[in-house]
């Protein structure tokens, strides 16, 4: 039995079709663009997500629970993603058509691409939970309004939740033994996943476009200066990259469900899997980069860079409104009177008073921004001399006209 076994692994994976000859010495693979890939996708997203968690806990002071769910989702596209694709690449004929791989090379490549499927799963439920609490907490507070951004956001958030659960359980546990889903040799009870991976990949690209929607839909709705909407909807529209590596996705997943040329589609399709997730992973972390660009213009050699962002993204620096402080008044810029940076609470209670209507007017660019511009103070907070001969001389001069 161990002979036969043995024998079988040598044998060529898929018969080639008609006319074409298995190269099982140099085929064709992916592997150098893979590895590029792979490489770019570590070097970027891994300054961005450790330049949000400084800036969270160094600027602004608070973690919150998306920043743990990104810093997961960061661990999980490292670990589980990104370390069994280095894997593929080094060690397999990463790309090439099934026929070009022996049977052994196919349960290898198989092995390393369920670990990366599963956890692109379990990746991605973390990765959009965090999205979606970050929408909710920015563009739909939880201050008793609810409009159709709060019911959207939560319909999206929990949606998503439920689809990667059933898919990760789907994923990890499609066959029994667990064996059977890598190895061809060994026979036992397979779900055929494919047809549900095929309908969720429409699903998450519907999802992806929603999640950039709604922070662009109530981005615009703001009463501010049209460059500092246009500043701030920068922040989010990294998003299209995964919507569109999603949309892509969708006709590669068909050809695969389709294929017995599996080692080929796997690899295009995982390989724009890997781009969603690190452009959704972008998304996530690029709405904090101007308060860490704010936070650099304290430092000397970044302070001509830090300008030049804060006025391409509508911030500016501001000074204190005389007068007595109002529960809607805010200072916008790189420091207050006191020099301490404006809080994520601060600045989503001003969102909240702009969507509200409470606050009447918005000007980011001027230095005397006080957001109720209308508001006039009590007759009896006006200046005038107190407790000295002069002062009494007024109030009788005032009470006998």
């Amino acid at each position: 039995m161990s002979l036969d076994r043995e024998a079988l692994l040598r044998l060529p994976a898929l018969a080639p079709p008609p006319g074409v000859q298995a190269n099982f010495v140099n085929p064709y693979t992916t592997v150098g663009a893979s590895n590029a890939r792979n490489i770019a996708i570590v070097a970027i997203s891994t300054p961005l997500v450790w330049t949000r968690i400084f800036t969270k806990c160094r600027v602004v002071r608070r973690m919150d629970i998306e920043d743990y769910l990104i810093t997961l989702a960061w661990v999980i596209l490292v670990a589980g993603m990104m370390t069994p694709a280095f894997l593929a690449v080094h060690h397999t004929k990463l790309g090439a058509h099934q026929w070009d791989l022996t049977v052994a090379e196919l349960i290898e490549q198989l092995h390393l691409f369920h670990i990366i499927t599963a956890s692109y799963c379990a990746g991605t439920l973390v990765l959009k939970s965090a999205i979606g609490i970050q929408c909710l907490r920015t563009f739909a507070p939880n201050t008793g309004r609810q409009d159709a951004t709060f019911y959207l956001s939560h319909l999206l958030l929990w949606g998503n939740i439920v689809l990667y659960l059933v898919l990760t359980f789907l994923e990890i546990f499609s066959c029994w033994p667990m064996e059977a889903i890598w190895d061809v040799t060994v026979h036992g009870r397979c779900m055929h996943h494919m047809l549900v991976h095929m309908l969720a990949s429409i699903f998450n690209t519907v999802s992806d476009f929603l999640l950039v929607v709604i922070p662009q839909k109530a981005i615009w709705t703001l009463h501010m200066r049209t460059s500092a909407k246009v500043g701030i909807s920068a922040c989010f529209v990294v998003g299209i990259g995964a919507c569109m590596c999603s949309a892509l996705r969708i006709p590669r997943t068909v050809e695969l469900f389709y294929s017995s040329d599996v080692t080929y589609h796997m690899e295009l399709t995982g390989g724009l899997a890997f781009l969603e997730f690190f452009f959704g992973l972008c998304a996530a972390c690029v709405p904090v980069l101007p308060k860490f660009a704010i936070f650099l213009s304290t430092k000397t050699p970044f302070a001509s860079f830090s300008s030049y962002m804060q006025r391409m993204l509508g911030y500016s620096q501001v000074t204190p409104v005389s007068g007595p402080a109002s529960p809607n008044q805010a200072q916008i810029g790189t420091h207050n009177a006191r020099g301490a940076n404006i809080s994520d609470a601060e600045f989503h209670d001003l969102v909240d008073s702009i969507r509200t209507g409470t606050c009447n007017s918005v000007d980011m660019g001027d230095p005397s921004f006080a957001p109720m511009s209308n508001y006039k103070p009590p007759p009896e907070w006006r200046t005038r001399p107190i407790g000295t001969p002069e002062s009494d001389r007024i109030a009788e001069a005032s009470k006998s006209g």
